[in-house]
């Protein structure tokens, strides 16, 4: 920032009446001025033929008054047009601000991406006001200001130029300034540019301040993501390594006494933790995929994931979703909590179920959103999961998720009947946990 700006408050400032208020005025006094006038004119106009003016009844004298009365008509039609002329430059001028602030509305809520947002917010700048250059600086958390985007020369190439800065607070806070350039420090001081400039102001730091706060969110995600990683390493890989690396002393012990059959069996557990813990990596590496590739679209990428995990897990899957959860949009943080869900339950199928097939449901029912997994295995006794396999933790994680979202969490499953993992979420909560 340089000595050449000014802050856009110091400027002489010369604040129009709200187009609104002004509008409604003039048109009230012009309607009754198009009813008054005329009435009075003619008023005067008879008067004086019947008084002073009684010898212009007669030719000629009837043209003097035909004259009087086309010049009447002349003034108060030319006062009338230019009213309406004025109004509708004033008109035109608001429909460019509206115009402008929409433009900028749409980039704020289009793209999280500064680029485009800025891009779009300088152009209109520039269309609607008399500045020839601006400039958007973010601030960085110590306060320090740093130029992010410029539309326009530089101000040192236009010979003379003015600065005006306008910063940029949300809630108080200034997360950056927006500077305009300018040759001439009184064309942008009147009351039309300057509620133009803070219009755009208040929804650039709107903007910022919502991009930020998405970067805050998907970092969050980061770090949950890391540990729900390294809590599956540790209970998985990390147990399953050490089990291996003690059979294997046991099974060199077995082999050195020469009891080869004891050996074998030690050899062939191994080999099945080894299997279970290639297969809990290679679930966790489809789920990081899913996740990834799900943002925005997260019934596009469960179909690409049911399609890779039914092949690795050797159970046939299927998902089905009907019109209103087709068409339902739904914030990220959402679709990653029902994606991670949903994996859990699919992971619960692969390794207690014994199921041929599972069935993945999305659905819209009476203003709710009803996710189901059913799968056609051995199922179970509710009151005795954990002792039929299905982990405590794993159970008690996907009714935390769905409870975070505002939903119940419920499970159905009897001996022979398989299993169904519901969850069932207002769609006004999803809207709550969004916020």
């Amino acid at each position: 920032m340089t000595g050449r700006q000014r802050v856009l408050d110091e400027l002489p400032f010369r604040y129009e009446r709200p187009l609104a208020r002004g509008e409604g005025h003039t048109l009230t006094r012009l309607k009754w001025l198009a009813i008054v006038a005329p009435l009075a004119f003619l008023a005067l106009l008879q008067y004086l033929l019947h008084s002073v003016l009684w010898h212009l009844h007669d030719f000629p004298g009837v043209l003097i008054v035909f004259a009087l009365v086309a010049l009447g008509i002349a003034v108060f039609s030319f006062g009338v047009f230019r009213v309406i002329t004025r109004l509708e430059r004033r008109i035109l001028e608001r429909n460019q601000e509206l115009a402008a602030l929409l433009a900028v509305g749409r980039a704020a809520t289009s793209s999280l991406a500064f680029p485009e947002m800025f891009e779009k917010a300088l152009a209109a700048i520039l269309d609607v006001t008399p500045a020839e250059a601006a400039e958007i600086w973010l601030a960085a958390p110590d306060g320090e200001l740093t130029l992010e985007q410029r539309r326009g020369p530089p101000a040192e190439e236009l010979g003379g130029a003015l600065e005006l800065r306008l910063d940029l607070r949300h809630r108080n806070e200034t997360v950056g300034a927006l500077v305009v350039v300018t040759r001439d420090p009184e064309a942008l001081a009147g009351g039309r540019e300057r509620r133009l400039l803070e219009g755009i102001g208040e929804q650039l730091a709107a903007a910022i301040e919502n991009s930020r706060l998405h970067e805050r969110v998907l970092d969050s995600a980061v770090v949950e993501e890391r540990e729900r990683i390294g809590r599956e390493l540790h209970d998985g890989l990390a147990q399953v390594l050490a089990y291996i690396t003690t059979q294997t002393l046991a099974v060199k012990k077995l082999l050195a006494s020469g009891r080869l059959d004891e050996a074998r069996e030690q050899l062939g557990k191994m080999e099945q933790a080894a299997r279970s813990v290639y297969a809990d990596l290679r679930e966790a590496i489809l789920g990081l995929r899913a996740s990834a590739v799900a943002q925005g679209d997260l019934v596009s990428g469960l179909r690409s994931f049911l399609t890779d995990y039914g092949d690795m897990a050797g159970v046939a899957l299927r998902l089905e979703v009907d019109d209103a959860a087709e068409a339902l949009s739904l914030p990220v943080s959402t679709e990653v909590q029902l994606m991670r869900v949903i994996q859990e339950a699919l992971a619960n199928v692969r390794k207690h179920a014994e199921a041929t097939q599972a069935t993945v449901r999305f659905a819209v029912p009476d203003g709710e959103l009803v996710v189901e997994v059913a799968d056609d295995g051995r199922g179970f006794v509710l009151d005795r999961a954990v002792r039929t396999g299905w982990p405590r933790f794993g159970l008690q994680t996907m009714r935390e998720r769905t409870e975070a979202l505002g939903g119940e969490f419920e499970l159905m499953s009897s001996p022979g009947r398989g299993t169904t993992v519901a969850m069932r979420i207002p769609l006004g909560k999803l809207v709550e946990a969004a916020r």
